[in-house]
């Protein structure tokens, strides 16, 4: 989450969500054992899709966030 969060800050940009939800689910993930990883980085896309849905961005912008997040789990 950390990468994603300075790609987006680097780029000037920042997630549209509730700030109580975005602590949640970074320590969701944070928290989430080793074992589950394919789990959590399934859960981490649809995450971000839902976000994409919600601002009607990019896919190609969803996919590339998304690729840059596996690089780091």
């Amino acid at each position: 989450m950390t990468s994603l969060f300075v790609f987006l800050s680097k780029n000037k940009k920042w997630l549209k969500v509730d700030a109580q939800e975005l602590y949640n689910f970074t320590m969701w993930v944070a928290q989430s054992p080793a074992k589950v990883k394919d789990e959590t980085v399934k859960t981490i896309e649809n995450f971000l899709n839902l976000i994409y849905l919600i601002l009607n961005k990019s896919a190609k912008a969803t996919r590339f966030l998304f690729q840059l997040l596996i690089a780091r789990v």
